[in-house]
């Protein structure tokens, strides 16, 4: 039995809304709530300002190591051909089917 689910959960006109990239979302949130919670609840020495920043730099090195990620096993050929590609994430970011 074949399991066919669609990646794409909402798309409104050309704006597409993945379930990964709401898996995403969804842990980034829960996991900064955590923290939040954590450091309030225990003194750890960290202010809010400083979850704020870890959370900036954990997210952005994310979506970029994502891409990269992409790029390097999914298909390099095409990006070593044209490299600037690599950087037009609406053609898709880290898609995983074709568009």
């Amino acid at each position: 039995m074949k399991v066919n689910i669609d990646p794409i959960l909402i798309q409104l006109g050309p704006i597409r809304l993945s379930w990964y990239g709401m898996m995403y979302v969804l842990g980034f949130v829960i996991a900064y709530l955590l923290v939040r919670y954590q450091t309030k609840k225990k003194d750890f020495g960290v202010s809010k300002q400083e979850v704020e920043d870890l959370f900036f730099y954990l997210i952005l090195g994310l979506v970029i190591g994502a891409r990269l990620g992409y790029v390097l096993f999914y298909d390099l050929k095409m990006y070593l051909s044209d490299p600037l590609e690599i950087f037009a994430i609406w053609h898709g970011g880290c898609r995983f089917t074709e568009a």
